[in-house]
C-alpha cells in the first residue's frame, strides 16, 4: 500500500483585475475583460473553452451541424485561421465564396451562441503553404514579417479585407468575435518557402522587430476594423508576445512529429503531464512556460494545446484519444482555466488556383484531419468524448473551478516523465477548502501501468480527508481522475468521491440530480453521513460514512438535506458516459445517452448516425416521451432514472463496385473485377495497389455524407477523379476515409480511382550513368488494398415531449 500526503490549509488565492488594458462590451451588456485568473464576462469567472477549427479547410454545406458539434462538444469559442493564400491567392483578387466565406461561418457561430477569436497573421503557418503567405509576395523587394513599409501595405490591405467581411460582427456590434490573435509565433517559428523546397530549401524568416512589430499589427488591425475586447499572441519558445500590446496564450504538444526532420530517431517522452502551477510567483521555471511577467498577474491561458496532431511524413503514428483528454485534464490541475486546442476539428486544405496543392510538403497535400477530437468529415473520435465529460464539469461548476488554487505535493518537483510509477496528483482548492483532486495515470512514449493500492490524505482547512476513508484505489494504466472533495452539495456535505462529477440539473419537481460516473479501475464510493441518506439502488457497501456502488451499472443515492430538499447521486458506468449529452431544449434542461451524435435544434433534435446499425438506443433524463417519424420507436423500460427507447433504422444502402487495376508480380493472374461492399481485395503480390471505384446515383440519396473508407498498407494513398487529385492519406495504419458528397456530380460521372504507392525497403536511386539517366530500384515494395467500403451519415429526427 502507498499513502501520499498533500497539505493545502490556508490557501490565499487574491483575485483582481490583471494589468492589461482590454475589454470590451457588447450592446447587452456584456462586459469582457481578464481577472489575473479567469475571464470575465457578466461579471462573474468564465470558464473559457476554445477550439480550433479552420472554416476553409471544411465543406461550407456541413458547417452548422459542425458548429453544433463543437457546441456539444463543450466549446464555447472557437478560433479559426484566415489563411491569406486561401483567399488572395492571385495578387488584387479577394475570394471570400463557397466554403471559404468567412462572413456566414462567422454568422453560423453567432446563430448558436459560439463566440470566436480570429486568427489573422499575416503570419499563421498551421501546416499551410507558406505558413499562409502567397506565393506572390515571395522576392518582393522588402523585408516580410517586419514594419517595412511594402510589407505593412499589403498588410494593411489584408487586414482591411477581412475586417469588411465581418463588419457588424464584432462584441461590440452584437456580433460574437471577442478576440483577435496578431502574428504567429513571432521570432520564434517560420515556415518553407514551398517554390523553393526542390532545390534552395529557403525558409521564411521568424522577424525580429519585437513589440514594435506586434504593436504595428495591432494598430492596422484596429484601424481596419477588427475592433476586439482583446488581442492574442502565441508566448511559447521565447515568442514576442508582449503584454502591453497582447495576451500571452500557451500550450503543448507531446506528439511532435517535426522532431523527425533532425538526427532524432525515437520520439522522447514529454512533460506535458506532469502536474505544474503555472500560477504561482514562487514556482520553478517550467518546461516551455518561461513569462516575462508575474505569473500570478494574468491567467495562464492555452490556445494550442494539442487536441491531435497530423500525420508527417517522416513520421507515422496513430494518436492514442486518451492522450487529449488527460493533457486537459493536467492543465487545469496546474491552474488554468482558459482550455485552447489545436486543432479540434480537422479539416481538408482547399485546391489551388495557381498552385494545386496548399499544403507545407511535409504534410498530406489535402488531408489535415489533424486525428483531432472532430475529425476531418466530422467523425466524432473518443477524445472528443473524453473531453467533454471535463468540459461539462468546468461549465456546470465553473465560478467554484475558476477561483481554486493549484496546490502540489512535495514530490512533484522531483518528477521525470519517464518515470510513471509515483502517482501523479495536485488539488485545487478554494479558501474554503473546497475544490478538486487530479490524478493523472498518463505518460506519451513510455510505459505505463495501472496505479495500484493506494490512499492519498489531504490536509485542508476544512478538516482532514482520506481518499478513500478505508482500504485503498486502483487506477487503471492511461486514465486520469477528477474527483471532488469537501464539495457542499445544496447542503449535504460530500466530502469525497472516487466518480467524476459531470454535472447538475433539476426536474420539473425541483428534486436536484448530480451526476457522476465511474473511473477506470477505480471503486466507486461516497463519502456522505449516513443521516442524510434515505435510499441507495445499486449499492454495493455502505458504513455510517461511506456509500460504494457498482461501477459497471446505473446506480443512485438519494438524499434529502435539513430542508428536506431531495438530492440524487446518479453514478454513470463509463460506458454511458462516453455517450453522455446535455442540451436545452423547449427551456428544459436534459440528458441523453446515445451512441449517435445528438444535434439540438429550435425544432427539435437530430441524431447523426455513422455507422451501419439497425437498432439506435436511446436513454433520455427528466423523463419523456421520445418519437421519431417515419421510424419505429420502442419503450424498453428504465435504467436508472432514464428512460430507455429504441429506434428501428433503415440503414440507407450504398452500391458500390470495385475493379482492382493493381500490377502484380504474377503473370497469371488475371484482372479482378467484382461488385463489392466491405469485401477485400488483397494480394501478397501487389507491387501498386490501383482501384476503380463506381458508386451508383441512388447511394447518395438521404445521407448528407457518404464516407469511403479504405483499409490498406503502402506509403502513401491517392484519390483522383478523371486524373486531378481530390484527397491523400499518409499511411499509418488506420481507415483512411473521404467524404465523396462534395464529387457526387463527378463520381457519378466518371467514377473515383485510388492509386497507393508502395512502401520501400532498400529503396535506391541509381545515378552512374554516363548519359544523365537516373532510376530508383527498391529490393521490396509494399501496396495493398485489403477493403473497400462506403457508409452514409444520416439524419434521425426526433422530438421529445
Amino acid at each position: 500500500m502507498r499513502e501520499y500526503k498533500l497539505e493545502a490549509k490556508n490557501i490565499k488565492n487574491p483575485i483582481y483585475r490583471a494589468p492589461i488594458d482590454m475589454e470590451g462590451t457588447s450592446p447587452s451588456g456584456n462586459h469582457i475583460y481578464f481577472s489575473n485568473y479567469y475571464m470575465v464576462q457578466n461579471e462573474k469567472p468564465y470558464f473559457a473553452i476554445c477550439g480550433e477549427a479552420h472554416f476553409s479547410r471544411m465543406d461550407e454545406a456541413m458547417w452548422e451541424d459542425e458548429v453544433i458539434k463543437m457546441k456539444m462538444g463543450g466549446l464555447n469559442i472557437i478560433a479559426t485561421y484566415v489563411f491569406w493564400i486561401h483567399h488572395e491567392e492571385i495578387e488584387g483578387e479577394f475570394d471570400w465564396s463557397g466554403n471559404k466565406n468567412l462572413r456566414k461561418f462567422v454568422k453560423i457561430c453567432n446563430k448558436h451562441d459560439m463566440q470566436v477569436i480570429l486568427r489573422v497573421g499575416p503570419f499563421d503557418h498551421g501546416e499551410c503553404r507558406n505558413g499562409g503567405f502567397p506565393d506572390w509576395i515571395y522576392g518582393r523587394p522588402f523585408d516580410i514579417r517586419s514594419n517595412s513599409e511594402g510589407y505593412l501595405f499589403y498588410t494593411r490591405r489584408l487586414f482591411r479585407a477581412i475586417g469588411e467581411q465581418v463588419k457588424g460582427l464584432m462584441f461590440k456590434d452584437g456580433g460574437p468575435i471577442i478576440g483577435t490573435q496578431i502574428e504567429n509565433e513571432y521570432e520564434h517559428a517560420s515556415a518553407p518557402w514551398e517554390m523553393t523546397t526542390e532545390n534552395s530549401k529557403e525558409w521564411i524568416v521568424s522577424g525580429s522587430q519585437g513589440a514594435a512589430h506586434m504593436q504595428k499589427l495591432k494598430d492596422i488591425a484596429i484601424e481596419e476594423g477588427l475592433d476586439t475586447p482583446f488581442y492574442t499572441a502565441t508566448a511559447w519558445g521565447g515568442s514576442c508576445a508582449p503584454v502591453e500590446v497582447t495576451f500571452p496564450l500557451w500550450g503543448g504538444y507531446a506528439f511532435r512529429p517535426w522532431m523527425f526532420y533532425g538526427d532524432i530517431e525515437e520520439h522522447p517522452a514529454t512533460a506535458e503531464y506532469l502536474m505544474n502551477d503555472f500560477h504561482n510567483n514562487a514556482s520553478p521555471q517550467y518546461y516551455n512556460f518561461d513569462p516575462e511577467y508575474p505569473k500570478e498577474d494574468f491567467p495562464f491561458a492555452c490556445c494550442e494545446m494539442g487536441g491531435g496532431m497530423t500525420v508527417f511524413y517522416q513520421y507515422r503514428f496513430q494518436l492514442p484519444y486518451e492522450s487529449v483528454g488527460a493533457m486537459a485534464a493536467v492543465k487545469v490541475a496546474s491552474g488554468c482555466n482558459f482550455l485552447g486546442y489545436y486543432m479540434y476539428h480537422g479539416g481538408t486544405n482547399p485546391h489551388g488556383k495557381k498552385t494545386p496543392f496548399l499544403n507545407e510538403n511535409a504534410v498530406p497535400k489535402f488531408s489535415y484531419d489533424y486525428q483531432a477530437a472532430v475529425g476531418e468529415f466530422g467523425q466524432i473520435r473518443d477524445s472528443f468524448k473524453f473531453l467533454k465529460l471535463q468540459h461539462l464539469l468546468y461549465k456546470n461548476f465553473e465560478e467554484l473551478m475558476c477561483n481554486t488554487k493549484t496546490v502540489l505535493p512535495p514530490e512533484a518537483a522531483l518528477q521525470q516523465p519517464e518515470e510513471t510509477d509515483t502517482l501523479r496528483y495536485a488539488i485545487r482548492v478554494n479558501e474554503e477548502g473546497r475544490g478538486f483532486l487530479f490524478i493523472n495515470n498518463y505518460q506519451d512514449h513510455a510505459e505505463v501501468h495501472d496505479q495500484k493500492d493506494f490512499a492519498l490524505t489531504l490536509s485542508l482547512d476544512t478538516g482532514t480527508v482520506r481518499v478513500p476513508e478505508v482500504g485503498t484505489l486502483n487506477l487503471s494504466a492511461n486514465a486520469n481522475a477528477i474527483l471532488p472533495i469537501q464539495l457542499e452539495l445544496d447542503g449535504i456535505l460530500l466530502r469525497y468521491a472516487t466518480t467524476q462529477l459531470i454535472t447538475k440539473i433539476t426536474n420539473q419537481k425541483g428534486e436536484i440530480y448530480y451526476f457522476f460516473f465511474a473511473i477506470p479501475g477505480m471503486r466507486s464510493e461516497y463519502s456522505i453521513d449516513k443521516q442524510f441518506i434515505t435510499a441507495v439502488h445499486g449499492g454495493c457497501a455502505q458504513t455510517d460514512t461511506t456509500v460504494e456502488v457498482f461501477s459497471d451499472v446505473h446506480s443512485e443515492i438519494i438524499c434529502k438535506n435539513h430542508e428536506n430538499k431531495v438530492i440524487h447521486l446518479c453514478t454513470l458506468p463509463i460506458s454511458d458516459a462516453m455517450n453522455f449529452w446535455q442540451f436545452k431544449i423547449g427551456g428544459v434542461d436534459r440528458i441523453m445517452i446515445t451512441n449517435a451524435t445528438v444535434l439540438p435544434q429550435e425544432t427539435g433534435i437530430r441524431l447523426e448516425c455513422r455507422d451501419q446499425e439497425e437498432e439506435v438506443i436511446v436513454k433520455v433524463f427528466p423523463p419523456a416521451t421520445v418519437s421519431a417519424v417515419c421510424k419505429e420507436v420502442e419503450t424498453k423500460g428504465k435504467e436508472g432514472v432514464f428512460d430507455v427507447y429504441e429506434l428501428s433504422v433503415q440503414v440507407p444502402q450504398v452500391a458500390l463496385s470495385v475493379e482492382d487495376k493493381s500490377t502484380v508480380n504474377d503473370e497469371n493472374a488475371g484482372e479482378l473485377k467484382r461488385p463489392v461492399v466491405g469485401s477485400p481485395i488483397t494480394s501478397t503480390k501487389v507491387v501498386n495497389a490501383r482501384a476503380e471505384i463506381h458508386i451508383a446515383p441512388e447511394s447518395f440519396d438521404n445521407v448528407k455524407q457518404l464516407i469511403l473508407q479504405v483499409d490498406y498498407i503502402g506509403d502513401i494513398g491517392y484519390a483522383f477523379i478523371d486524373g486531378k487529385m481530390i484527397h491523400d492519406n499518409f499511411c499509418n495504419g488506420a481507415t483512411w476515409e473521404i467524404d465523396l458528397m462534395p464529387y457526387k456530380d463527378e463520381i457519378i460521372a466518371k467514377g473515383l480511382y485510388l492509386y497507393i504507392s508502395p512502401y520501400k525497403e532498400g529503396a535506391k536511386v541509381h545515378s552512374e550513368s554516363a548519359m544523365a539517366a537516373r532510376y530508383e530500384s527498391a529490393d521490396k515494395q509494399i501496396a495493398e488494398i485489403h477493403e473497400v467500403q462506403a457508409v452514409g451519415v444520416y439524419d434521425i429526427p426526433i422530438t421529445i415531449a
